[in-house]
């Protein structure tokens, strides 16, 4: 395995045998991506204040999970990272976690192309500053 543990999408960490198509290991990437989202969109400012910064699962495991922590975690539990409640009330924080949650889908079929993340995020930056 190549990269940090903790950011392995569910199929690589329940070791589900997907064939191992580029498509495949970019929907991993997108998991990964969505993951890296919702720790940047903590940091974001509302109402003059942010979250402390936290990388994904933080409180959940030890700052160097194993695998088998993980797949705990991540498939037997199918815990995924907690949006804060703040988030529904502003526009631009509830569309990016509607991204967030389409990235963290358990199938790697279900979850969005990077073409359409990056579609949803340009109409997210064009409509905030409308």
């Amino acid at each position: 395995m190549v990269g940090t543990k903790r950011y392995l999408p569910p199929e690589s960490l329940s070791k589900i045998l997907f064939p191992q198509s580029f498509e495949v290991v970019q929907k991993g990437d997108v998991y990964a991506f969505g993951l890296l989202l919702w720790e940047v969109s903590r940091r974001t400012l509302i109402n003059g204040k942010s979250y402390e910064y936290e990388v994904a699962f933080e409180n959940e495991v030890p700052s160097d999970p194993t695998v088998d922590e993980l797949y705990n975690l991540v498939v037997t539990q199918n815990y995924r990272p907690k949006i804060p409640s703040e988030w529904k009330n502003n526009n631009i924080l509830k569309n990016l976690e509607k991204i967030m949650i389409d990235c963290w889908f358990n199938s790697p079929q279900s979850r969005p192309k990077m073409t359409n993340i990056r579609r949803r995020l340009r109409d997210i930056n064009e409509n905030s500053l409308n």
